[in-house]
């Protein structure tokens, strides 16, 4: 984590989608374990370009690859 943040409850994207119709945006510590989780209660985008480009592990091919919807 970033100095100075904080983590969301998953319970604040129901409560956004309950009082607009706008796109729900997940930014930051979203990896190819937690995506599925954050889809799954609603939210409409991902930006998972740290675990593309700044990851140690795996190279950005594979990185992506590694994101399927099933």
């Amino acid at each position: 984590l970033k100095p100075r943040t904080k983590k969301a409850k998953k319970n604040l994207v129901k409560w956004c989608k309950q009082r607009t119709n706008l796109p729900i945006v997940a930014i930051g510590g979203i990896n190819n374990k937690n995506y599925k989780s954050l889809i799954k209660f609603g939210v409409n985008y991902l930006a998972i370009s740290s675990f593309i480009w700044n990851n140690p592990r795996i190279k950005p091919k594979k990185a992506i690859k590694e994101f399927k919807l099933k």
